[in-house]
């Protein structure tokens, strides 16, 4: 298929419907396997792709660079799709106005009539679809235009808008998978041929457009139509999918194209006649009197059951509960399976009476990576007595979601710890981050099996592998002494999580709130060696024991080669090894730091490590150095060795916070260099002197450091702290604790923006202060410096940093940006119709930040952006990153899946903007900045420090085969 595709559309813009109709020709096939492998049903993809047509005709005159056209058609065919899902959601007609015996009737005579016109061609493609199903979504989307689209590599790469070699990738590790049922893929050619007459059906409805008139002197194009197009689209999809709507499952790969019946095990009362104790019930998912005020949001379509044929016991469960008031503490933690690494662990508090068992507290870390975080939500009720299968009841979490709880029925599970039947579904539905959790509990166990279901597409699941519980008859028995074991795996993690859980205390009183702390503080006991004696430069690594079990990584230092950290002896040992032997006769400092929390939260008090390395006298120190030089104004530095400076906040030149600047060793003075900006991304952090040392270590030891040394320029790091923990530091609200933690500093964010007084006050504004202190401080030094900056960040800081070259292109040269959830702030204002006002794109700029975006100026910033292929850091569902119009408008319009779908269409709305930004994906790399991608953007600003835009050849992670 050759890329003619300029010459063609130039025909079609004068025109000439026949080749309009080449391009029908050329591009049908493909669009159709996009739209069948999206949407999941055969016919349906190809009304979506005569709707796309219709719409690439109407909008063939807006496309600024004709070479671009597959990428637009795919992002047009992309959006058509999420609005179908999304239209098929919500036309539902009422079960309220829908006769039972008519319904019944109607849906049994569809589901027989079309049982019984199923072919063998239809069975071939329903083999077919579960096949790609086992593999992922990126390689599905390629084996699918490579087979079934019978597009080329080369093809595939436009229409997709990424890399051959990537797409090469895919289809490699995608044969690898199937590598036994290709040739079936391959014979199901035949079956997947798509409506002989489709092109002749859509230049028909092309014909019936009227075509606008010229345009300053363009040939006649197609202008927008009003009634007929309405009329063919309501034709289309209006009538069929209304009611296809009401009997197809939402969507899923594996969603059959016939109508079919879906059972649903939720109570909804319609008045039918029923035998006693036994009610067949149809309509909506909450039953009358259960739903206590909840709100119309989780009234949406995705949260109601379009079609339910349920038998449901309403007889009450006879629960064995323990009388009066019980307070109870439950005691978790997690590791690897395969190396022991604690992960995450601590106390829940829960209360229970004859009414209600509700968990009312949490100390420790890392919840979310826990069963009892996903399952003890705090405040939510868990149980509500006596316990009646189908009721139903709303409530308000910590975080102001709203959540949705119906006990469902009953079910048999088999886990690892053996069979267990009638298990007691309980399922909740959550709206931040939006999901759905689904728990089976058996009676006199407890939990034995989890399945927690994100929006954005990952499933968290857990099993019961063990337990002893002696005691106890009820669905979660929480007598003192029980115990459990779970593994627990999503799409993310290779290895499996094992947690184990106890019941440490159930009692009649109130519990000291002193009880979730435990004891005091953590102590460090010893450390191996005895860093009082000097040491060998050849000791892999230093051993740390705490008194007590504890959580998390956080250590500064500097000029120290230290490797991964890891924990032994169950979270009791901290092993820090060295990457490289260390240097004779030199002083090490480590300083372990309040990062370190034991099972109940308690942070471990900051503690130095100093030893010496064995070696001929005198010894010299590697940390001397590094102590920073403290500047107040523009004055006199000594550049004859590596310089840390700290200089001091000064309000009187537009900066509240300090800044870091870190000068290397070797810089020429003889040529202007570029100043590199890493923003800060410390976290939150609970007192100034840490929030100082955590941004003073990404100066002085850190993979921008490395950047900077290997550049030979300066670094500057702005210390700007983040509400949530330093929210205690520099008030930014009236109402501290409601709304600060969702200005995310760190990464620009609207709420950052909009902040109107204090010392938050317009950071971006105070960083381009900085960026010109610095800048003056440097020439006054003798060295001459560039006026644009490089920028530099993963992560939330990567966001920061392509967010503050859209505001501000005039002041950066290139930017860098890595892990930023697969979405980039977008340089327009609108796209596929919908408004998009920033941080998704910048609609609203100038209102929120009094800004006119210069797109002259943008597109001539040279720009990197990177994510990992195995990236799961998704920020979307939280709100601190995203509030809930944004977080819709992404999922919506971008992707609800962060890799590789949300990644995919970023690049291709970048490309279709002409946006001369260069994505790379690091296969077989998760959230992580490895050496060769250090390189990588080394290389990037090296062949960006002139004024034009080069793009370089990156590194490339081979996927694991």
């Amino acid at each position: 298929m050759k890329n003619d595709d300029v010459a063609i559309i130039r025909r079609a813009l004068t025109g000439d419907e026949t080749a309009f109709a080449e391009l029908v020709n050329k591009y049908q096939k493909p669009v159709h396997t996009l739209a069948w492998r999206k949407i999941g049903d055969f016919h349906i993809a190809e009304d979506i792709t005569q709707d796309t047509f219709l719409k690439v005709y109407q909008r063939l005159h807006t496309l600024k660079d004709p070479n671009q056209f597959s990428g637009w058609i795919y992002v047009i065919t992309a959006n058509l799709c999420a609005t179908w899902l999304r239209k098929k959601r919500i036309e539902t007609q009422p079960l309220e106005d829908t006769e039972p015996t008519m319904l019944q009737e109607d849906a049994y005579s569809r589901h027989v009539t079309e049982e019984r016109s199923r072919t063998a061609v239809e069975v071939q493609r329903e083999v077919v679809k579960k096949l790609l199903a086992k593999l992922q979504e990126s390689e599905r989307t390629v084996m699918t235009l490579y087979y079934l689209g019978e597009m080329k590599v080369e093809e595939i790469s436009r229409f997709l808008g990424v890399s051959a070699s990537t797409i090469r990738s895919r289809l490699r590790r995608a044969r690898h998978r199937l590598k036994e049922e290709e040739p079936m893929i391959r014979e199901a050619l035949d079956h997947f041929q798509i409506t002989p007459n489709l092109t002749e059906n859509i230049m028909r409805e092309i014909s019936r457009l009227k075509p606008a008139a010229p345009v300053g002197g363009k040939p006649l194009v197609p202008w927008a139509i009003a009634v007929s197009t309405v009329a063919v689209i309501f034709l289309m999809l209006g009538v069929g999918s209304h009611y296809l709507s009401r009997f197809q499952k939402p969507y899923s790969f594996d969603a059959a194209s016939e109508m079919t019946v879906e059972i649903v095990e939720v109570p909804v009362v319609l008045n039918l006649e029923s035998k006693p104790d036994i009610r067949t019930q149809l309509g909506n998912a909450a039953a009358p009197g259960k739903n206590n005020g909840f709100s119309q949001e989780l009234d949406q379509p995705e949260y109601t059951t379009l079609f339910a044929a349920a038998q449901v016991d309403q007889t009450e469960e006879p629960t064995a509960t323990e009388a009066g008031h019980r307070y109870i503490i439950l005691e978790s933690s997690t590791h690897e399976e395969e190396s022991g690494e604690v992960l995450a662990g601590g106390r829940f508090s829960l209360a229970k009476t004859g009414e209600v068992l509700t968990p009312t507290g949490y100390s420790g870390t890392g919840s979310g990576n826990t069963l009892m975080g996903y399952t003890l939500d705090h405040n939510i009720d868990l149980f509500r007595f006596p316990l009646v299968m189908g009721d139903t009841w709303t409530q308000k979490g910590p975080w102001a979601p709203q959540t949705q709880t119906t006990l469902v029925g009953y079910e048999k599970v088999e886990v690892a710890a053996g069979t267990f039947t009638d298990c007691l579904k309980h399922k909740t539905i959550f709206t931040n981050p939006e999901g759905t959790r689904y728990l089976w509990f058996a009676k006199g166990v407890g939990v034995v099996k989890m399945r927690y279901e994100r929006f954005n597409g990952v499933t968290t699941e857990a099993e019961l592998l063990d337990y002893n519980v002696p005691r106890g008859e009820e669905y979660l028995p929480l007598q003192y002494g029980n115990m459990w074991t779970y593994k627990l795996q999503n799409e993310h993690r290779e290895k499996p999580i094992i947690e184990k859980c106890e019941v440490v205390e159930n009692s009649d009183q109130p519990l000291d709130s002193d009880f979730l702390s435990a004891s005091g503080p953590p102590k460090v006991l010893r450390t191996i060696p005895d860093l009082s004696e000097k040491v060998s430069i050849v000791i892999e690594d230093i051993r740390v024991g705490f008194s007590e079990v504890l959580i998390g990584v956080d250590i500064a230092y500097a000029s120290v080669p230290i490797g991964d950290l890891k924990w032994i002896d169950g979270g009791r040992t901290l092993v820090i090894p060295f990457s490289r032997p260390l240097l004779p006769s030199k002083t090490y400092r480590l300083i372990l730091a309040e990062g370190y929390r034991n099972m109940a939260g308690v942070s471990f008090p900051e503690y130095t490590l100093t030893f010496t390395t064995e070696g001929p006298e005198p010894v010299t120190s590697t940390f001397v150095d590094t102590t920073p030089v403290y500047v107040a104004d523009i004055e006199e530095l000594n550049l004859s060795n590596e310089l840390l400076c700290r200089v001091t906040v000064n309000p009187t030149e537009g900066f509240n916070f300090p800044y870091y600047l870190f000068i290397p060793q070797g810089i020429n003075l003889n040529k202007p260099v570029h100043l590199l900006v890493e923003p800060c991304n410390t976290g939150v952090s609970r007192t100034r002197k840490s929030l100082d040392r955590k941004t003073k270590a990404l100066a002085e030891a850190s993979y921008a450091t490395v950047i900077a040394k290997r550049l030979r320029v300066p670094l500057l790091v702005p210390v700007f702290p983040r509400p949530g923990g330093d929210q205690v530091l520099v008030p930014i609200s009236s109402r501290p604790g409601k709304d600060q933690w969702q200005a995310y500093t760190h990464a620009l964010d609207r709420d950052t923006l909009l902040i109107r007084d204090g010392d938050l006050k317009r950071i971006d504004l105070q960083l381009i202060n900085m960026i010109a202190h610095a800048q003056r401080l440097l020439r006054h030094n003798n060295m001459k410096v560039n006026e644009k900056v490089f920028m530099n960040g993963f992560s939330a800081s990567g966001t920061f940093a392509n967010r503050f070259a859209i505001l501000h292109p005039t002041v950066v040269r290139a930017v860098a940006t890595g892990g930023i959830n697969g979405i980039p702030t977008f340089p327009t204002e609108r796209w596929d119709d919908v408004t998009m006002r920033y941080p998704v794109g910048i609609a609203d700029v100038k209102e929120v930040a009094d800004i006119a975006f210069d797109e002259k100026a943008y597109k001539r910033v040279s720009q990197y952006i990177y994510m990992g292929a195995l990236d799961d850091n998704d920020t979307v569902p939280y709100r601190d990153a995203f509030d809930e119009v944004d977080a819709e408008l992404v999922k919506s319009l971008i992707g609800a899946k962060m890799m590789p779908d949300r990644w995919d269409m970023s690049q291709s709305i970048y490309k279709a903007l002409e946006i001369p930004a260069q994505f790379v994906t690091y296969e077989n790399t998760g959230h992580q900045i490895k050496g060769e991608m250090i390189d990588d953007i080394v290389a990037f600003f090296q062949a960006n420090s002139e004024d034009r835009i080069v793009e370089i050849v990156p590194h490339q992670y081979r996927s694991a085969e």
